[in-house]
């Protein structure tokens, strides 16, 4: 072993520590050369000192000196040296041959050198050096010739010879330098090859090293990831399994999927199993399995599903997983969504059901009746029909008992509504007390009102609500046929007009739908679009009807009187149309335009016309609408703080059959004008007096004769007394009297002899607007 470690290191001492062949070529022979000629020049500087030859032992000393600087100085680049090295390697043989001449070593000195050039520097500086050694050769041969040069070759006999020998070295020289040319190439191109496959072999060996070792580092990676995928599915919540998409098999499953197969089978586990059996319970592959999508778009797909061993909703989510040794795999996670299912149930079922009731609302009423229409259209002999009911007077029960005891009687007649009709039949409660039923397919049309019939009379039986009885009855519209074109809309609007018509005709009773009722109906649709426009562009205007004392004659005041002044039917009066908006409910909105306008005219008036002492006072009609408006009081104190008129002077027109509607609520309405000072006027008044004891517990002022008893007064002795009965009681009770609807001095004498003290008719001036009234103010008196 020392002695391979000593021959390695010797080598490499030879080649040196470069890698470039050239350099190594040098390197060896350079210190081979200075081994070998160490001892020799030992040897001949020990002749030479016993010879006496002084400058050959200075000439070996410096070529020593000069071969180690060569040898050893490796800051110096290789071409330098090797030129160096060389030339004196030539001029060494140039001395040689100049000594013993060619037939000494001379000559193959040079041949060597022309050798050494072409390995160490190239084919071309082994042509220049053979041009070199030419032009040397000859040079010498010129100056030998001519003498000029100190020559040593005893065996020189002529120039001829020495050009002879000459040429004979070139041409040598010539045949060595182009062997060598070749040579060389060749050898750079076997080098290069060389160097160039062991390259590729390194590089190939790195590449083949660096793939083992990311092999190794992947394996070692997917082993971990695999370990770490494991892990991570068995801490995962929900339920998780791993199987083959091709032969089903069950691969994985993780710790939540273990819990539920232990508690729903006796199995310790179902890994090998094939999953439509283990996790469905099927005997073959399911018919919804995902495998065939999931393989072929290679993205996850989710799906609904009801698993009937475990009793749940799953929201089940497949894909395709990498798994151990390349393989692909099916992973499905399971998300249990039973709870969400349910509450989307109880929602769909809210949507579609009354939540007090639980009957089905409108909306799936309106579905189920498109349906209905739908099957009629394809049989017309499928008879079908709808009831809307309405409970009377459900609004006082309401006021009275209170919400939640209305809602127990709703709850309790939809029950009773439900046991009566077949179970193909539909209830519903479309809000309030309105409920629907839905007859299908009954036969023939006097089954309808024998079911209606039945129907009525189990509704007035009496309920029981909290232990305490309470009856009530219904007002029935029924739409007896489904008719082509109409949509479920149509119907039960069609249903709803025939239950109103019930209303009106006593309530208690049904009502079948007839055409001429939606004429009807349409009629009041477009009286109250009228109305609703004649408010917003004030087509409503006062007429002013002069209230005169009967004595004197002079105007104490005016009754305000509301028209219509329609745009195409002209001016109506309140008969035509008050009645439409009571039911609209525009009578409070009419009311205040009424109000204001009425009492902005006649303070202008007050103004204009009458002196400090005397003003004309202002009588308003008001309705039983407008004196539920619980804003009313308050509305009249901020008109008459806004125009300044005085409410002593202001008197409202309370009609005798409206006060005999009147509530407690509605007195104390009438007691609030009194405390403003504003006076309160019985109008219309035509009954026996004995009926009028209670005026002065409902604090009125004024009573207000009707125009039917005035003109019959002076031809009907009985209409004759009872108007002297009522003066006479006015005057008892501290009121005034005014005699509505005077149209003749005969009738105006007799109010007179009676001791009326105002009157209003014709006689004077029929209600004018207030433009017209204004040129009666403006005549003398």
């Amino acid at each position: 072993m020392n002695f391979i470690r000593w021959v390695k290191k010797f080598y490499q001492f030879l080649i040196g520590s470069t890698d470039d062949w050239r350099e190594q070529i040098f390197s060896v022979l350079t210190r081979v050369a200075l081994i070998i000629a160490v001892p020799a020049s030992i040897i001949s500087i020990f002749t030479s000192l016993l010879t006496w030859k002084v400058h050959d032992i200075d000439f070996m000393i410096n070529g020593f000196l000069l071969w180690l600087l060569l040898t050893f100085n490796q800051k110096l680049s290789f071409r330098f040296r090797a030129g160096l090295g060389l030339t004196l390697f030539f001029f060494l043989s140039i001395f040689l041959i100049l000594r013993d001449g060619y037939l000494g070593t001379g000559p193959v000195y040079l041949i060597v050198y022309i050798v050494l050039t072409g390995l160490l520097l190239g084919a071309r500086d082994s042509l220049l050096s053979l041009v070199l050694e030419a032009v040397f050769l000859i040079l010498m041969g010129v100056l030998i010739r001519s003498e000029r040069l100190p020559f040593y070759w005893v065996e020189f006999t002529s120039t001829r010879t020495w050009f002879v020998n000459s040429f004979t070295v070139l041409l040598v020289s010539s045949a060595v330098a182009l062997s060598i040319a070749f040579l060389v190439q060749f050898l750079e191109n076997a080098i290069q090859g060389a160097q160039k496959y062991s390259q590729d072999l390194i590089n190939s060996n790195k590449q083949l090293k660096k793939e083992i070792q990311e092999r190794i580092e992947a394996e070692e990676k997917a082993a971990k990831s695999q370990q770490q995928l494991i892990s991570m599915f068995n801490n995962f919540p929900e339920p998780l399994y791993v199987c083959d998409p091709f032969t089903y098999r069950i691969e994985f499953i993780n710790a939540a999927l273990q819990k539920i197969v232990q508690e729903f089978s006796s199995k310790e586990t179902i890994v090998g199993e094939v999953c439509y059996k283990a996790l469905q319970g099927l005997d073959e592959p399911c018919s919804f399995c995902t495998n065939e999508i999931i393989l072929q778009n290679n993205e996850p797909y989710s799906w609904e599903h009801f698993n009937q061993i475990t009793n749940r909703h799953y929201m089940v989510t497949d894909r395709i997983i990498d798994w151990s040794d390349d393989r692909k795999m099916r992973m499905g996670v399971a998300i249990d969504i039973t709870e969400r299912k349910l509450a989307e149930e109880q929602l769909m079922h809210d949507a579609l059901h009354d939540s007090l009731t639980g009957l089905a609302n409108r909306k799936l009423f309106l579905q189920r009746l498109e349906h209905t229409i739908a099957v009629n259209r394809r049989d017309p002999e499928c008879r079908s029909a709808v009831l809307f009911f309405d409970f009377d007077n459900f609004k006082l029960i309401n006021d009275t008992y209170g919400h939640s005891y209305g809602d127990q009687l709703l709850i309790e007649i939809a029950g009773r509504l439900t046991s009566i009709v077949r179970e193909v039949d539909l209830v519903a409660r479309l809000g309030g007390d309105e409920f629907v039923i839905l007859l299908e397919d009954f036969y023939p049309q006097g089954t309808l009102f024998m079911i209606t019939d039945r129907i009525m009379e189990s509704l007035r039986k009496p309920f029981i609500i909290n232990g305490q009885e309470m009856i009530t009855t219904a007002s029935i519209g029924i739409v007896a046929e489904i008719k082509e074109g109409l949509t479920a809309d149509d119907i039960i609007r069609d249903a709803d007009i025939a239950m109103y018509q019930a209303k009106e005709h006593g309530r208690n009773k049904y009502v079948v739908f007839r055409e001429d009722m939606r004429q009807a109906i349409f009629a009041r649709s477009v009286i109250e679009q009228d109305l609703r426009r004649g408010i917003v562009l004030r087509e409503f205007e006062i007429f002013y009807q002069p209230i005169l004392t009967t004595n004197t004659k002079h105007i104490a005041g005016f009754e305000a009187l509301i028209r219509w002044n329609h745009p195409l039917k002209g001016i109506q009066l309140p008969k035509d149309f008050w009645g439409a908006a009571e039911e609209l409910g525009l009578t409070v909105d009419i009311g205040k335009l009424v109000i204001q306008n009425a009492i902005r005219q006649v303070k202008v008036w007050q103004e204009k016309f009458c002196t400090p002492n005397e003003k004309y006072k202002l009588s308003l009609n008001f309705s039983s609408k407008q004196l539920q408006d619980q804003r009313l009081i308050s509305f009249l104190k901020e008109t008459l703080d806004e125009y300044d008129f005085d409410p002593l002077i202001l008197n409202i027109d309370i009609t005798e059959e409206l006060m005999g509607q009147l509530s407690p609520a509605y007195s104390e309405q009438l007691t609030g004008f009194h405390n403003l000072g504003i006076h309160l006027h019985l109008d219309n008044v035509r009954k026996n007096a004995v009926s009028l004891g209670t005026l002065k517990n409902l604090t009125f002022d004024t009573i207000k004769i009707d125009r039917g008893l005035i003109n019959s007064i002076h031809i009907s002795p009985q209409n004759h007394d009872l108007i002297q009965s009522i003066i006479k009681l006015a005057r008892d009770l501290n009121m005034k009297t005014i005699a509505e609807g005077v149209e003749n001095q005969k009738q105006l004498s007799i109010l007179s002899d009676m001791g009326c003290d105002y009157w209003q008719g014709y006689f004077y001036s029929q209600p004018l607007p207030a433009q017209e009234m204004e040129k009666i103010l403006q005549k003398p008196a």
